[in-house]
């Protein structure tokens, strides 16, 4: 037997009657009839309106006073059971609007949880259904009718907004930065009317694309789309637009040490190629980018021009400064933090930009299967998504946006810093006069009339006893107060007018005293580069000391007269004559010693085709070891010679003439030495 319970309403009921809905006029018609005297079959038959609705109509009106009911319009309705009252849900959707404007928006669940959390702590005044107590939060079909009910909630992809974006953009940086942008516009009259206003700023322009929306079969589970790479090489483009709706030439800076003309393969017209080892703007590339703006701006003293810049310590340098400065060009930053709002090719030009360049790189994958699209392509697709994105009206929008041109300093409203709100602390003078204006108010004069109200308010609190909202449970986002660690603040960023003489010198300072620290970390690496090597010397000699000091003393005995030629140990480092010491010559056989961290180290016999140059190396073929019989070693040369340039530091022993008992022409490659090597680690 099935039981009620086991079925669900539709999330979308569809009438499968063609009958209209009983209005209201119909409706009080009826039931007039029938105060008159009429059977409430014979007067829905007669409004043909549904028997069952007057009835239900009719007795909801006897309820109602003979007084009152002569002006009452009776309407009945057709709404589902709500769970939360109406006002309530209205306080839950207001909160999650404003918690999404604050950047910390709620998803589906997080929405759904707050909405049980609400029901649980109005458990005695709500009716909560039992499937929510089981899984501790709110049903998703609550959610879909919550939807329903408050149109003006959608569920969006949020961008990514950092912490300190958040906090930078208020009210205050705001302020400043119209501030001295006013103050910059009085300087000359095309600052005034904008003709003169640009924006600089890089964007990174890649050979793998982001993915965007495809058409694809419905049902499908995975749907993909081709990319070049799972990681391509980046490329940083240079833009710069004018406040009239006009467009110069990029700049691109290839991650390359030299420049290849053919990475400009069918550029932007007027386009400045340029390239250093990581493919990123710094302050000796930024600049050629100053001298190519002032070459497409013809900017004079005469004919100033304005760029507004963000504040990447690239485009600071003393000789950038010094060349826009001499032209007439005035250097204007934004304040750290607040370009995703104030600066134009941010706020309306770089988003239809990467859309088309997007596009661009897609169709070429398209057009060319298998392909992938190299460093040499990325200035073509640079200039489709120029020629789609740099319309005159979005360049012209994106100044217009922030309020810059036209200058607009009431652009921004409180909607607009309501984000920064959650790091904002109160100002402590705005403490202190609401405490001194609270002191001089006069006292009441009965004392204890304060506590005689107690009762009547807590009387009535009992009796009206109202719901609790989410705004009482949670609260708005707000962030701690932690005590500040005393440690080296780093050097924060400001707007200003770069090119003006007091923020110049300190740039110019600042400059300074960053080269005279790299200067003396430099002197201090290359002390300690060569204390390490001198002490790697003295470790190399004391090592050989010891390897000879512990022979057998008959050797020492043998040595101790007059030392041959063929037993001769190379110590060129040693300042005393502890071991005979002869030069070595071209065509002698030696020991080499090879070491690799910290391991043991092993030795390679050799024989010398060259006499040391003139930095103490020598060209030296190696030997392999050969297994014999009776425990006996002896050496071959390899079929490929295996030539390499040795230090003479790094030789340890001149050996004794070769042996050679060669029979056959196989055999001439094979020698030994009458020489004891079982204290050596052959290879």
């Amino acid at each position: 037997m099935v039981k009620a319970t086991d079925f669900k309403m539709v999330r979308n009921y569809v009438r499968k009657t063609e009958r209209k809905p009983t209005t209201p006029r119909k409706l009080n018609a009826a039931l007039k009839l029938v105060q008159n005297g009429w059977s409430i079959r014979k007067a829905a038959k007669e409004k043909e309106i549904c028997r069952e609705t007057l009835r239900v109509a009719y007795e909801k009106f006897k309820k109602i006073p003979e007084v009152e009911a002569e002006n009452i319009t009776i309407n009945l309705s057709y709404q589902t059971r709500n769970i939360f009252p109406k006002d309530l849900e209205e306080e839950i959707a207001q909160y999650c609007m404003e918690v999404a404007r604050m950047g910390y928006g709620l998803s589906v669940r997080q929405a759904r949880e707050l909405a049980f959390e609400v029901a649980d702590r109005n458990r005695e005044k709500l009716k909560i259904p039992p499937s929510w107590d089981t899984a501790n939060i709110a049903g998703i079909e609550w959610f879909h009718g919550f939807q329903k009910r408050h149109p003006n909630i959608s569920i969006r992809v949020p961008e990514a907004c950092s912490i300190a974006r958040a906090m930078a953009f208020n009210e205050t940086n705001v302020n400043i930065f119209f501030n001295k942008l006013s103050e910059v516009r009085q300087r000359h009259a095309s600052f005034m009317d904008g003709s003169r206003v640009y924006n600089l700023d890089e964007t990174n322009t890649s050979t793998v694309q982001n993915v965007r929306k495809i058409l694809s079969p419905k049902g499908v589970r995975q749907v993909h789309q081709i990319k070049g790479a799972e990681r391509g090489e980046s490329v940083t483009t240079c833009v710069i637009i004018g406040a009239y709706g006009t467009l110069l030439p990029p700049v691109h800076i290839f991650p390359r040490k030299k420049f290849n003309n053919d990475f400009l393969i069918n550029c932007y017209p007027g386009s400045v190629g340029l390239a250093n080892a990581k493919g990123y703007m710094t302050k000796e590339v930024f600049v050629t980018v100053m001298d190519h703006f002032i070459k497409c701006t013809q900017s004079s003293k005469q004919n100033p021009t304005l760029l507004l810049l963000d504040n990447v310590d690239s485009h600071f340098s003393t000789e950038s400064l010094d060349l826009a400065k001499e032209n007439g060009v005035v250097v204007f930053t934004f304040p750290p933090h607040c370009t995703h709002k104030l600066q134009p090719l941010d706020v309306g030009f770089f988003g239809p930009f990467k859309t088309y360049y997007d596009q661009a790189v897609s169709t070429y994958l398209s057009n060319n299967p298998a392909t992938p699209p190299t460093i040499y392509r990325v200035a073509g697709f640079v200039r489709d998504a120029l020629g789609r994105a740099a319309l005159p009206q979005t360049i012209i929008k994106s100044f217009e946006a922030p309020g810059i041109v036209p200058f607009n300093r009431n652009i921004f409203t409180e909607a607009d810093f309501i984000m920064a709100q959650v790091t904002l602390k109160p100002n402590p003078t705005e403490n202190t006069e609401k405490q001194t204006d609270t002191a001089e108010e006069p006292s009441d004069t009965n004392p204890h009339s304060s506590l005689q109200d107690e009762p009547e308010s807590a009387a009535n609190n009992n009796d009206v006893s109202p719901l609790i909202g989410p705004l009482q449970i949670r609260g708005l986002p707000k962030a701690k107060e932690v005590a500040e660690k005393e440690r080296k603040q780093r050097r924060k960023g400001k707007c200003m007018i770069a090119t003006d003489t007091p923020e110049k010198e300190e740039i110019d300072k600042r400059q300074e005293e960053t080269r005279q620290k790299k200067k003396s970390a430099e002197e201090r690496k290359n002390k300690r580069e060569k204390k390490d090597s001198d002490n790697r010397k003295k470790q190399k000699n004391k090592k050989v000391r010891k390897l000879f000091e512990s022979d057998d003393s008959e050797e020492a005995d043998d040595v101790s007269g007059e030392v041959s030629d063929e037993e001769v140990i190379v110590t060129k480092t040693k300042p005393n004559n502890e071991f005979p010491i002869r030069e070595i010559s071209e065509g002698d056989y030696v020991l080499v010693e090879f070491k690799a961290g910290k391991e043991t180290p092993v030795y390679y016999v050799g024989k010398i085709l060259s006499s040391k140059d003139s930095d103490g190396d020598l060209q030296i073929s190696y030997y392999r070891k050969k297994a014999c019989k009776n425990n006996s070693v002896s050496f071959t040369l390899p079929s490929i010679p295996d030539l390499k340039s040795v230090n003479i530091s790094d030789v340890k022993m001149l050996l004794p003439k070769p042996i050679c008992a060669a029979v056959t022409r196989r055999q001439q490659d094979i020698v030994s030495f009458d020489f004891d090597f079982t204290k050596f680690k052959l290879c």
